[in-house]
């Protein structure tokens, strides 16, 4: 995969992750 495409994926993987874990703290 192109490093665009995989920056794009982990990208999702990461915002995923922070919304099974909750909002993140202000």
């Amino acid at each position: 995969l192109p490093h665009r495409a995989v920056a794009k994926v982990h990208s999702q993987i990461v915002m995923d992750q922070l919304k099974h874990d909750g909002p993140l703290p202000t």
